[in-house]
């Protein structure tokens, strides 16, 4: 039952690249924004990361990651993906 807010788009530097912007809405206080970072290749568009209060999950995620691929190299970090996904149903 949660009404959300699309935002205005804004122009992006690169081309291929789109961010939509959204406000969700809290029954007390401001809104949050969320914002959908997107990458368009072979007409198809995929989401490649997500922005909930100006918190970027992949800048989130880059740090967890790099020192996972420095303790146990690139295999480790997929190995390590794939069992939390298995844990999780994915």
């Amino acid at each position: 039952g949660i009404k959300i807010e699309y935002l205005p788009m804004r122009d992006e530097s690169r081309e291929n690249f789109a961010t939509v912007r959204t406000l969700i809405p809290q029954t007390q206080g401001e809104g949050v924004d969320v914002h959908y970072r997107l990458h368009c290749r072979n007409n198809t568009w995929k989401l490649f990361d997500v922005s909930i209060a100006g918190v970027s999950m992949v800048t989130t995620y880059r740090t967890t990651f790099s020192a996972e691929v420095r303790k146990s190299g690139l295999e480790g970090l997929i190995k390590a993906l794939e069992q939390k996904n298995n844990e999780i149903g994915a």
